[in-house]
């Protein structure tokens, strides 16, 4: 499908209509979507034609969620994956909400600031099985919307939750039959939009920054709202420590429809013999430089990679004098680019690969299936699922 068929935005008088187009997907975003998302909202903000932005998802559903075919092959550079999810707004915002609005797609219904859900629509923090976190803001918003309590119930069980039951606890604004969500959420955004908006955004904002006072780290913070901000940054901080099991349960999904219509299994984690790669990078120190595989020293297939057998590990990678105080200039997308290529020529593509600054929080865990390395700076981790 092409990118400029991924959204549709269109604007009815003052009503500015933002649609998700990926219904055989039911919606789900992946990077390139998220990007148009973002630039979408970035546009309602500017224009001063628009008030209220409602936000829908075309073929029968509102979203899914990030797409687990990304999800599978997280880096760095694919985190914030839903696009506006850490915007702040200063107009209003209507969900229309039928089908599925699940996972990310239940973030992306919590940013707007009104929820109209269709009778039989579905919402739900489905990613928990897949371990998948909400990194766009769930965490911050969901509790802040219907409290702590209920926001537990739904974050730590993943359940669903039918239409009803949200509008009961505060989920859902409006309920509406099925097929109606678009038009009662534009009916309701025209209704906003007729006042005076001036006062309205003020009170608005207002509101919004009495809901996250206690979220704040400072004073400053607590007096404009920044510490809705601090918080996301907080939660995104949180998420990036489980990445590895969040790839983990998303290339179950496609690979074997693990968790597909609501099962909620455990990821499968195989235990294999660890496998220490050791890259040296080639050519002069003030260019790009390619990497070269040189090295591999194995662990016994009893032996847990925590924390201690991380210093093990970059301690022998120390003695074959390959990877001590390397300078990298190459990117890490790059090597995470090369590092899986010549893993998956040398073993099999089943090892997932991400490059980063700091994994230590993921070697904790009495896992079997990690590679985890350094390269100069930079943290590599290799990790396999069942």
């Amino acid at each position: 499908m092409a990118s400029q068929t991924l959204l549709e935005v269109t604007r009815t008088g003052r009503c500015f209509l933002v649609g998700l187009n990926r219904p055989e997907k039911r919606n789900c975003v992946n990077s390139e979507l998220a990007r148009l998302l973002y630039s979408a909202f970035k546009q309602f903000e500017k224009d001063s034609e628009s008030s209220v932005l409602v936000l829908h998802g075309r073929g029968g559903n509102f979203c899914s969620g990030f797409d687990l075919a990304e999800a599978a092959k997280f880096d760095e550079a694919s985190l914030a994956p839903m696009g506006p999810s850490r915007l702040r707004l200063s107009k209003p915002s209507v969900a229309a909400i039928s089908g599925y609005a699940v996972a990310g797609g239940l973030e992306l219904a919590l940013l707007c600031d009104l929820r109209v859900v269709e009778a039989s629509a579905t919402l739900g923090v489905f990613c928990r099985r897949f371990g998948v976190p909400l990194i766009d803001g769930g965490t911050v918003r969901l509790p802040a919307l219907i409290g702590l309590s209920r926001a537990l119930d739904l974050i730590l069980t993943g359940r669903p939750v039918g239409a009803r039951e949200a509008a009961e606890m505060g989920l859902a604004n409006r309920v509406c039959p099925d097929g109606q969500a678009l038009q009662t959420a534009v009916a309701l955004a025209e209704e906003i939009a007729s006042f005076p908006q001036a006062c309205a955004r003020a009170d608005r904002a207002s509101a919004v920054a009495a809901a996250y006072f206690n979220c704040g780290s400072s004073t400053n913070d607590r007096n404009n709202a920044d510490g809705l901000l601090s918080r996301l940054a907080a939660e995104f901080t949180g998420g990036e420590r489980v990445l590895a099991e969040a790839a983990t349960g998303a290339a179950g999904f496609v690979r074997d429809g693990r968790g597909r219509g609501g099962r909620a299994e455990q990821p499968k984690l195989l235990r294999t013999e660890a496998k220490l790669l050791a890259l040296t990078p080639t050519g002069t120190a003030n260019r790009r430089r390619p990497l070269r595989l040189t090295a591999e020293a194995k662990l016994p297939s009893s032996v847990g990679i925590n924390l201690e057998t991380t210093r093990q590990l970059h301690r022998m990678s120390e003695r074959k004098a390959v990877i001590k105080n390397a300078d990298i200039s190459t990117s890490r997308k790059d090597i995470a680019a090369y590092i899986k290529k010549e893993f998956d020529k040398k073993y099999n593509p089943t090892w997932h690969c991400i490059v980063g600054r700091n994994f230590g929080s993921y070697v904790t865990h009495e896992t079997k299936h990690f590679i985890y390395f350094y390269l100069g700076q930079v943290a590599i981790l290799l990790f396999k699922s069942g």
